[in-house]
């Protein structure tokens, strides 16, 4: 090899081990390249589950062996009951839906066995664009924690957005999505943050960041399906460890767009989509971020 190929080659090493010794710094190390170890069922110790229900958003929070906490439904019922199949999830502890969009809703219309479960929304959701059935609504303050605690996971969601102090408008309902902090702990110490983020645009990320400046968490759900709309301001606050991703195959937005991508390249964030990787569960064992996923990266 030539003495310009060994110093490019040295140049990779030195900057691999850079972000490496950056990552083991920030407290996580990552335990396999993103997206390709491909499973038939979620592991036991997942803590968070993203969904792939196509062009929409669901994720789901562990907190004990058969039950959770679901953000978001997506808007296909077969696809919702596929991940929760995959995740072995049967019971429900609560639902939280970040706006009225059909695509984080709909689903939920076609799925009874959950009726009954406390729905949780912000301020100016419009009570008529609840799913059929699901009466139980309760309406969360910016500020407001609530607590879900099973046999394996403890998790306090604290409401960081939206402020409820201005009235509801068409154009505003993706920076009216309910933004929860999600603190998990599990046994064996396992502790992960997770922000979901709905549908935020450039207003009510700026917004939610006046409002929350210290905001940090480990997973961050790239808000609006990687949207350029979204723009960059929260990936930059939130210094996430992982960064994912929720839309659909050849989906007509084009979302997630080049923009964000390139810029989590360059800021060399892991980062999985449900486009490449199907359900995709996150969780922390012996102090490594893991992941694991119901396709193998590069699916047909």
């Amino acid at each position: 090899m030539s003495i310009r190929g060994n110093h490019r080659r040295m140049r990779r090493q030195q900057t691999w081990f850079f972000w490496l010794i950056i990552t083991v710094l920030a407290g996580f190390t990552i335990g396999h390249e993103l997206g390709t170890q491909r499973v038939t069922a979620a592991p036991h110790q997942w803590q968070i589950v993203t969904c792939d229900v196509g062009q929409g958003s669901a994720s789901l929070i562990h907190i004990d062996h058969d039950s959770a906490v679901l953000v978001d439904a997506g808007d296909d019922p077969d696809k919702l009951l596929g991940c929760l199949n995959w995740a072995g999830i049967s019971k429900l502890e609560g639902i939280f839906l970040t706006h009225e969009h059909e695509d984080h809703v709909k689903a939920l219309e076609s799925v009874e066995k959950f009726r009954g479960t406390p729905v949780y929304v912000s301020t100016v959701f419009e009570q008529k664009q609840l799913p059929s059935g699901y009466t139980n609504l309760q309406r969360q303050l910016q500020g407001q924690s609530l607590g879900f605690t099973g046999d394996q996971c403890s998790v306090e969601a604290k409401t960081l957005s939206p402020d409820g102090l201005t009235a509801h408008l068409e154009a505003s309902y993706n920076d009216d999505s309910l933004t929860e902090l999600l603190n998990i702990s599990c046994i064996e110490d396992r502790n992960l943050t997770y922000l979901a983020t709905g549908d935020l645009e450039k207003p009510g990320v700026q917004k939610l960041l006046s409002q929350n400046p210290d905001v940090h968490a480990d997973v961050l759900a790239v808000p609006h399906h990687g949207s350029k709309g979204a723009g960059t301001a929260l990936l930059e606050a939130t210094h996430p460890q992982l960064a994912l991703i929720s839309a659909g195959k050849n989906n007509e937005y084009g979302h997630p767009h080049q923009e964000i991508t390139q810029y989590l390249a360059q800021h060399h964030v892991p980062t999985a989509s449900t486009i490449e990787s199907g359900h995709i569960a996150t969780y922390v064992e012996q102090g490594r971020l893991m992941m694991v996923s119901s396709h193998a990266r590069g699916r047909s």
